[in-house]
């Protein structure tokens, strides 16, 4: 019977131990791979801490960030803060960890630094918490974890017309390769056309003029001229680029999402 009880006991004790913190870590599908982003912006990753006893605790945070190719590529702590009895906190992604201190897969140091970037992978966000007691580190409190998908964007690149072919049918296609190699991605595609003005190049009709007719498409990589768009004038240069987003708005990409400007001439 005092076995039972001083096990009962001890279950209690490591139970208060790990369980007076809640942790419910949220992080989006497909983050930015700039880890600027994953610094500034409280939309990429956000963990709600709940304290569930009746006293103050005072914890630090640890976070990992682990690909499923590359291994644990990056790590660091937060500044220590206090949760008061009860108290429900959300801590953003610019304060869960002191950014300054990250420290990195040393294989992959020197490329995430040179380009502010975490390579494409299949990453779990792995959070724990600790508790802080005069300056030293304790127990575990709690833990979460997530995972995510970095992609790489590149802006489309056109397919078709050519860049000044000259099209004699008014159901042409119009085609561009894919931002993205993942499928599973919503990628947005607007496309814009524009008509070429006489003295203007194909670049200045696209930056200067309004667009003759656009499209937005997703994930879709050809469409053909449809029939209740405007009408094409015989004779006309028309120019065309598609931009990238993702279903935010937010460019993919290089160039701010958008491909190269091509032109085609109408001779229907």
């Amino acid at each position: 019977m005092v076995r039972f009880l001083l096990a009962l006991t001890l279950c209690s004790l490591a139970w208060s131990a790990h369980g007076q913190v809640e942790v419910e870590l949220t992080v989006e599908k497909y983050p930015s791979a700039y880890l600027s982003d994953w610094e500034a912006r409280t939309d990429i990753v956000s963990l709600e801490l709940r304290n569930v006893e009746d006293s103050p605790v005072t914890v630090k945070l640890f976070a990992r960030i682990i690909g499923g190719r590359h291994g644990e590529v990056a790590s660091g702590w937060s500044l220590p803060f206090t949760l008061e009895a009860g108290e429900i906190r959300t801590v953003w992604s610019d304060e869960l960890v002191d950014w300054g201190s990250v420290s990195y897969d040393e294989a992959l140091r020197d490329q995430i630094i040179s380009t502010g970037r975490l390579p494409e992978d299949v990453y779990t966000v792995h959070i724990d918490v600790y508790e802080v007691s005069d300056g030293t580190l304790g127990s575990k409190l709690g833990e979460d974890e997530r995972t995510c998908t970095i992609l790489t964007f590149s802006p489309p690149s056109l397919i078709s017309p050519e860049d000044g072919e000259v099209l004699s049918s008014r159901d042409f296609p119009l085609e561009w390769e894919s931002a993205t190699d993942d499928p599973n991605f919503e990628v947005h595609y607007h496309l814009r056309m524009y008509e070429v003005l006489d003295g203007q190049t194909p670049q200045e009709a696209a930056e200067a003029n309004r667009p003759f007719y656009e499209r937005e498409l997703v994930s879709q990589v050809c469409l053909v001229y449809p029939h209740d768009a405007p009408d094409l004038v015989p004779g006309q240069q028309y120019a065309w680029y598609v931009q990238a987003t993702d279903s935010d708005g937010d460019p993919l990409g290089e160039n701010e999402g958008k491909s190269e400007v091509r032109s085609f001439w109408y001779m229907f």
